[in-house]
């Protein structure tokens, strides 16, 4: 769940199928805890593939030992959905570096016009911009 949790509060930024697989598994996970709770699930068919749930005896331990299994399985999923989410994550890092520390690192010079301050805020609440002289004149007021 805390993978899918991650994904999507990252959902306009990284891949929709990295942000689906990882609902996917939260389903699975969800549906096997579901399976081994004490209640009588049996019937339902809310499983993606249609099958109907049958429970899982987890006193038993035939139903233990397919409680373990599954949860191997999901480990191992989500290890790989990790590893691509952190991919991800790698990559919108690397992308929001300042221009400044790319331009230098690429052996480029910003462009005059890229180089102003950023705005800044006055102590009378104007908002003030300086610009590649140092000068500096009301950018826009605050409302």
């Amino acid at each position: 769940m805390d993978l899918y949790k991650h994904a999507f509060r990252l959902s306009p930024l990284i891949d929709s199928d990295v942000i689906a697989d990882c609902f996917e598994l939260a389903w699975d996970i969800r549906i096997m805890d579901m399976r081994a709770a004490p209640y009588d699930l049996s019937g339902l068919r809310l499983d993606p593939t249609g099958d109907e749930w049958t429970p899982l005896l987890i006193e038993t331990p035939e139903g233990k030992a397919e409680y373990v299994a599954a949860q191997r399985a999901f480990a191992k999923r989500g290890q790989a959905l990790r590893l691509r989410l952190i991919d991800q994550c790698e990559r919108l890092l690397s992308s929001s570096a300042p221009w400044h520390r790319r331009a230098r690192s690429s052996g480029r010079r910003a462009s005059k016009s890229a180089q102003t301050s950023p705005p800044v805020v006055t102590g009378n609440g104007d908002l003030t911009a300086k610009g590649p002289t140092g000068d500096s004149g009301p950018a826009r007021s605050r409302p």
